[in-house]
């Protein structure tokens, strides 16, 4: 699930994630720019597009974040996709580089 009213037309195979986490966490932590940022660094990259197989989102390293901080990211998830508006996905990277720093 993608955080944003972009238009976006995956190609390929579909993953399956099966979160044993707060699912709008994580769906608020993979389409963070940080995310994106390390899953690059760990080689997410096909040619000139972004690859998302299931070797390398099996393999990614979430940071331990409180409860306070999952539930933040959570709630904006739930926000911006209820309102179609992905104009605070910015607060969930600040939210992020804020607890790992």
């Amino acid at each position: 699930m993608l955080l944003t009213n972009e238009p976006y037309y995956p190609s390929g195979d579909v993953i399956v994630i099966i979160p044993k986490i707060n699912p709008y966490f994580l769906v608020g932590y993979l389409n963070s720019n940080f995310f994106r940022d390390y899953y690059l660094s760990e080689g997410g990259r096909r040619g000139g597009r972004i690859s998302y197989t299931q070797k390398l989102l099996s393999n990614a390293k979430i940071p331990k974040f409180d409860n306070e901080t999952i539930t933040k990211i959570a709630n904006i998830s739930k926000e911006i996709i209820k309102n179609k508006d992905d104009s605070k996905r910015e607060l969930i990277d600040e939210i992020i580089i804020k607890r790992i720093n």
